[in-house]
């Protein structure tokens, strides 16, 4: 098991700081994807069935 980037010593330069949580932030999802994926979506799903079978029974509205 490889260690995480932050178990070093204890006495560590700013620079190598900087760099361990860059690779951690690099780890996680951006912050921009978790907010497409926690939106609301503009059309329900039942909804795009219904309009998948009317245009499908070649109905306009």
């Amino acid at each position: 098991m490889t260690k995480h980037v932050l178990d070093r010593p204890k006495i560590m330069s700013n620079a190598l700081l900087r760099h361990a949580v860059a690779i951690q932030r690099k780890a996680l999802p951006r912050t921009a994807s978790l907010a497409l994926q926690r939106r609301r979506r503009k059309v329900a799903v039942v909804g795009r069935a219904r309009q998948y079978l009317r245009i499908d029974r070649h109905v306009s509205d």
